[in-house]
């Protein structure tokens, strides 16, 4: 797996295979740091045969393999977290 300076942030959680057009749900995305950089890995729901199936993926080649579908990711705030109480 390639390493990269920064850990690759994924900011949609639904994504479009490129070629088999299938779509899949991000769950987790996971970093490992080294002494030289980091590696990603990016856990799915959904394959080309099984909707329902766990797979993971090295972040650099699911950016390559798929595309982003529907609105990015909104992280909360303080202050939504505050007035959600």
């Amino acid at each position: 797996m390639p390493l990269q300076a920064e850990p690759i942030e994924i900011e949609y959680k639904r994504w479009r295979s490129k070629r088999q057009s299938y779509v899949v749900v991000v769950l987790e995305v996971h970093h490992k740091q080294s002494l030289k950089g980091y590696v990603s890995t990016v856990i799915v729901r959904g394959s080309q045969r099984d909707s329902k199936k766990r797979v993971s993926w090295p972040a650099a080649t699911f950016l390559r393999a798929f595309e982003p579908l529907g609105r990015k990711l909104k992280i909360p705030t303080r202050y939504d977290r505050l007035r959600k109480d």
